[in-house]
């Protein structure tokens, strides 16, 4: 799969795997856009993202039908 230049939407992204997943992408050069329930430790997770360099964007809720 090619990650450089694609978008990925990391649900439960605020901290565990997702945040490991969504760290991971955008430092292969993905867009992440890292979704989780918890918004302050999603804002959290977030600072610390960009301040490794990585691109975040960031969006408290959740993804249901």
């Amino acid at each position: 799969m090619e990650i450089t230049g694609n978008t990925f939407i990391v649900t439960g992204g605020a901290q565990g795997p997702g945040k490991a997943i969504g760290s991971q992408l955008a430092a292969k050069g993905g867009r992440v856009a890292l979704v989780d329930m918890n918004g302050e430790v999603l804002e959290k997770a977030v600072i610390e993202c960009r301040l490794s360099g990585s691109w975040q964007a960031e969006s408290e809720g959740q993804l249901s039908r």
